[in-house]
């Protein structure tokens, strides 16, 4: 073979080669570019996307395709940001920024100079990307479940950057890829033909700059890591104490704005390399005379702290000083001579947070070791994060970190005040509502003004300056309109305007969610246009709902009636009687139909329509501004275990916060639950009767937060507070005025991924731990929660607090205790018993010497005293006598209840001193008469007593101001003619000293009935009587068995009960042939359709947006409305009539 065969050979492997092992060596400075205008635009079902890479850098765009829409565009972003693969998409426009935006994180430290690889499929509504799939370094993957279809990219798609970053929706990392891509291919699939676009390949493909290098240089990563500020080693170099000069070079990276690369100072003498956010100094000391070199950055994307790698290289010699950073170099002459023993044997490399690689100082590499005085160095890897990558502080808050770890500034964004380590920017400052204000600060000297506002609390909403009237009752929150007299330009169109408010419809929709109730002024001005009705009856003006049904009634008249406010009087007051508003005469002069709408669930305002403005008419209207006031409360009741509430999973991952209040009689129940126990999920029950729990897993392990209120209980049925919150930093929880929190780890997963939709008051593993009782104030993300709403939809919960007592059986003036499920009696401030309160345990005192004595175990000095009886005269005796009396030990203090001429005496001789209370009998009637019950309870001067049932008003006596010393004895009746003769029909007496529970006796009952023979009871002549008869109760109440007709089942398996199978079964079959009938039925169906569609089958639409922003609006003809002012791109909201 000759010589040019030869090289013809070689020729063809070396082609050969490159076809094959097609690289490009990217070096920050240029990228690739696919042109996808005119004939070569990418409008696809399927496709898939792969990248190969390998670098050091922790951050660059790897791939982007664009499209034209602007803000509201398609895009398919890939980069590595802080050493992590992001992956953003947007399929279909959208004029909301975040709306179908969809974006994940994926791998750690992936600039370890090892090849990666990424492939990424769409596959219509789900789009899965593969990081490293074929091996086990990295392995990771995630799904997408998008709302369109279509991938739409007319402009170009970019490998390793493009020209210009700000042109990009949804870029992280704002810089060009430094490293090498081994493959970088596009493949469309759907619809055909197939089309591939392979970057390093085809020649339709631009480099810029077009030399770029093919073939890729092995990297050297050998990186250690700087801990702490405090962290170094110390650098041996031989020879270094003779040499006359001294150089060296690195790469670094770091997050902190500041810190010391290298140094070496020993008296007056010596060098320090150091950085600080856009500069890297050599200074250089003589004999205390400072040299410096300064090289400076401005370019915002190339920050030293941007945790990009950034070469260094330095020199000192006795004739120049020189110091480069990347492409820049400075040098300087030094100021004095170089003493002949300036350098030393070592270098100390360290003294900021971050990493190096490749340190060389005078030809001789460096890495720490067991010898070079190691102070926190890490020699595993670069191990520093990128915490501010997806903004972990929210609300606008400032965020700053080490590569460690991460912190807020939250200083003027309104959240968070009183900064401390832990905060993110997530609570707001600011009160919700003006009624809030006041409320939350009876200190405070409120006026007529603007106060700043957070309608939804730690929500996205930001504080706003809202005026405040705390001149009406309840006060007021107003948010501003700005549609006053806006002029129609006449059209045979319907005309259409959005409503604006201030500072937005979204915070105008909060305030109105989270009040007890809001009105909103509205006003047609018209000269023959019409507002209402036109010919044929039809309908010709509407405003839009806050829930985006269109409304036909107008400003003062009621919801639903189709009028306006003078069609509501009668009689009818309108211009023309025989219509429902003034403008619907349709006279050749002004008039007006004005009014204010009223409603929380309706307003404010979203939009107006107006059909009746025709050509030749005139008109204008105005929406004022909305005012809300009082507190929406939204209550539920769960009247078992199994009544429940669902809502849309907890969202979004990253942060959130959720509070309600509740009450309940149990001691047991869950509060909340979301997700799946083998994953994500969060729970809050009722432990105990003091405590309340949060159990929690964030992809780490179950963690769990216990808060407990003491010796006071969480079910005594008082409302009490619950708050869980998560964010990057921490996962904390209260209740009430107790918090608890647990630090997320800031290098594993932090984000709470939930499955499932947010169960309140219910567990989806176990119905019969469902809770139950009273939630109001549901509040999720600043998002008041509609429970009394939903509760009419579900089975076993009820709107507002209380259901059991609504039909109760209750005796005697009981009271009924609302237990949810069932209702009870509450005998205490009766003398009767049993479960209705309904049964007597009644003595008789007929006889002259009738008497009975407690005597307590020991004295005691209580400051507060109950007493409950119930008595009947005797038949012909006297209406007189000494009921009840209380006495001290020493005689130094009595209590009596006695009837004195037909009424009722309290008679005392108090810490302060002897007094009476006359006590009028009831309305009708006396006390000589009829069976009567009594309750009377002293705390320290204050007295309040009942009669019959009836609470009186509550007396307050200052010679009862102390406490009643050593209380002793209990005396029921008296011996002689002195004493109350008849039937009692009970006797209930507590007392209760500071610092000690309540004590509680009943005299009668444990003397007569219990048969408690103690030597503090003696009597004489009593014995068992009834003082009337017994009421007729019905059988005491039950709950119903939990699971009884209810199908509670999730993704996670069936938790029906299995009590009811045998019940159910017999309906089976049933249930079988009717499914199978129906399924026929669909096939069938289908089988139709099928065959229509393949007779009239069409060409799919190339931009799949269009179709939604062509789509016919909601108005009564389908003519397109015209606007009157330019509004950006919007998607469609379906409204309804």
């Amino acid at each position: 073979m000759d010589l040019k065969g030869l090289a013809s050979i070689l020729w063809l492997f070396y082609c050969l080669e490159v076809v094959l092992s097609a690289s490009r060596q990217f070096t920050g400075e240029g990228f690739m570019e696919y042109r996808t205008t005119s004939g070569n635009i990418i409008n696809s079902d399927k496709d898939e996307l792969r990248i190969e890479f390998s670098t050091v850098q922790p951050s660059g765009l790897l791939f982007y395709a664009r499209n034209s829409g602007g803000q509201f565009a398609d895009y398919v972003a890939l980069e590595l940001v802080g050493g992590r693969l992001r992956f953003s998409i947007r399929y279909g426009r959208s004029s909301h920024s975040t709306e179908n935006l969809h974006e994940t994180l994926l791998g750690k430290n992936l600039n370890d100079a090892k090849s990666h690889s990424v492939e990424i499929l769409h596959d219509k509504d789900v789009t899965t990307i593969y990081l490293d799939k074929t091996s086990d370094q990295e392995k990771a993957e995630h799904s997408f479940k998008t709302k369109y279809t279509k991938l739409d990219i007319d402009v170009a798609m970019y490998v390793g950057g493009a020209a210009d970053f700000k042109a990009l929706l949804s870029v992280k990392s704002n810089a060009l890829f430094m490293g090498c891509i081994f493959q970088a291919e596009f493949k469309k699939i759907l619809p055909g033909p197939v089309k591939v676009i392979d970057f390093l390949k085809d020649d339709k493909v631009t480099t810029y700059p077009s030399a770029m290098n093919k073939k890729c240089v092995a990297q050297t990563y050998e990186p250690f890591t700087f801990s702490s500020n405090d962290s170094s080693f110390v650098c041996s170099v031989g020879g270094l104490s003779s040499a006359n000069s001294l150089s060296g070079s690195f790469v670094f990276r770091t997050y902190e704005t500041k810190g010391v690369l290298l140094k070496q100072v020993d008296g007056g003498n010596g060098f320090e390399l150091s950085y600080m956010e856009k500069d890297v100094q050599l200074k250089v000391i003589i004999r205390n005379s400072e040299t410096l070199l300064n090289i400076n950055y401005q370019n915002e994307l190339t920050k030293i702290n941007k945790g990009n790698w950034h070469y260094v290289k330095f020199s000192i010699s006795p004739t120049s000083f020189e110091l480069s950073v990347g492409s820049k170099t400075e040098t300087r002459t030094p100021a004095a001579t170089l003493p002949s023993n300036f350098f030393k044997g070592g270098v100390t490399a360290g003294g900021f947070v971050g990493c190096m690689n490749e340190l060389i100082i005078n030809k001789q590499k460096c890495q720490p070791n067991a010898g070079s005085q190691i102070k926190n160095v890490e020699w595993s890897g670069c191990n520093i994060t990128d915490f501010c990558i997806f903004s972990p502080c929210l609300h606008g808050g400032k965020c700053m970190q080490t590569g460690k770890t991460f912190s807020c500034g939250c200083s003027g964004t309104g959240y968070d005040k009183g900064h401390n380590s832990l905060s993110v920017c997530q609570f707001s400052e600011s009160e919700s509502t003006c009624e809030s204000l006041k409320k939350n600060n009876p200190s405070l000297s409120l006026s007529d003004r603007s106060y700043a506002l957070d309608f939804d609390d730690s929500g996205p909403i930001k504080t706003y300056q809202a005026f405040c009237n705390f001149s009406a009752d309840p006060p007021t929150t107003r948010v501003e309109s700005r549609d006053f007299k806006i002029k129609l330009t006449p059209s045979n169109q319907p005309i259409s305007q959005r409503i604006s408010y201030e500072p937005s419809l979204d915070a105008a929709k909060a305030l109105a969610r989270r009040s007890e109730w809001c009105y909103q002024y509205v006003d047609f001005g018209c000269k023959k246009a019409k507002l209402h009705t036109g010919s044929n009856n039809e309908k010709l003006g509407f405003w839009v709902s806050s829930n985006g049904v269109y409304q036909s009634y107008w400003g003062g008249a009621k919801q639903g009636s189709r009028s306006c406010a003078c069609g509501e009087t009668n009689p009818n007051s309108c211009i023309d009687p025989t219509k429902k508003c003034n403008c619907d005469a349709g006279q050749d002069k002004w008039h007006s139909d004005e009014g204010y709408l009223n409603s929380t669930t309706l307003l404010p305002v979203v939009e107006v329509m107006f059909k009746g403005v025709t050509i030749g008419t005139e008109a204008n209207f105005t929406v004022g501004h909305l005012f809300c006031a009082g507190e929406i409360s939204n209550t539920a009741t769960f009247v078992n275990q199994d009544g429940f509430i669902k809502l849309k999973a907890w969202s979004p991952p990253s942060n959130g916060v959720i509070s309600l209040f509740f009450k309940t009689p149990y001691k047991k129940g869950v509060l909340l639950y979301n997700g799946m126990l083998d994953k994500d999920f969060f729970q809050v029950g009722i432990v105990n009767e003091t405590s309340v729990g949060l159990s929690y897993n964030i992809g780490n392990g179950v963690r769990k937060i216990e808060l407990s209120l003491g010796d006071k209980q969480v079910n005594d049925r008082s409302w009490h507070h619950i708050m869980i919150y998560h964010n990057m930093k921490v996962f904390g929880f209260r209740l009430d005025n107790q918090e608890g929190k647990h630090e997320n780890p800031l290098f594993l997963k932090r984000e709470l991924n939930l499955d499932n939709e947010l169960y309140v008051a219910g567990y989806p593993y176990d119905v019969s731990k469902g809770f139950v009782g009273c939630i109001r104030g549901l509040d999720v993300n600043g998002e008041v929660q509609d429970l009394s709403k939903l509760a009419g939809e579900v089975e076993y919960v009820k709107s507002g607090c209380g259901a059991a007592c609504e039909n109760n059986s209750c005796k005697n003036h009981a009271k009924c205790l609302d237990n949810y499920n069932v209702y009870l009696c509450d005998c205490s401030k009766t003398p009767y018993y049993g479960y209705f309160c309904h049964k007597e345990n009644g003595a008789s005192f007929n006889d002259r010497d009738s008497q009975l004595v407690y005597e307590y175990p020991s004295a005691s000095d209580v400051f507060r005293f109950d007493i409950v009886v119930g008595f009947k005269l005797g038949e012909g005796k006297p209406c007189s006598g000494d009921i009840i009396r209380l006495d001290s030990s020493d005689d130094s203090q009595f209590y009596r209840l006695s009837l004195t001429n037909r009424k009722l005496q309290f008679d005392f001789k108090g810490p302060r001193g002897p007094g009476s209370i006359t006590i009028d009998p009831p309305s009708v009637g006396d006390f000589c008469r009829d069976v009567h019950t009594f309750a009377l309870s002293r705390r320290y001067k204050v007295v309040n007593y009942t009669i019959d049932g009836v609470k009186k008003p509550k007396e307050e006596i200052e010679r009862l101001d102390g406490l009643f010393t050593s209380m002793k004895k209990v005396t029921i009746g008296k011996e002689g003619d002195g004493g109350f003769k008849g039937c009692i029909t009970g006797v209930k007496v507590t007392r209760e000293a500071v610092g000690q529970k309540p004590e509680t006796v009943e005299p009668i009952k444990e003397y007569l009935y219990d048969d408690k023979k103690t030597d503090r009871v003696t009597s004489k002549d009593v014995s068992k009587e009834t003082c009337g008869p017994e009421p007729k109760v019905p059988e005491i109440p039950t709950p119903r068995p939990v699971g009884r007709g209810k199908d509670f089942t999730t993704s996670q398996g069936s938790t029906t009960n299995p009590k009811l199978q045998a019940e159910d079964d017999d309906k089976t079959a049933i249930i079988v042939v009717v499914v199978l009938i129906l399924v026929l039925l669909l096939v069938v169906l289908i089988l139709v359709i099928y065959w229509y569609w393949a007779r009239h089958k069409g060409e799919y639409h190339t931009h799949e947006d269009d179709e939604e922003l062509k789509a016919t609006d909601p108005y009564i003809e389908p003519a397109a409305p015209r606007k009157l002012k330019g509004e950006e791109p919007e998607k469609k909201k379906e409204w309804y009539i």
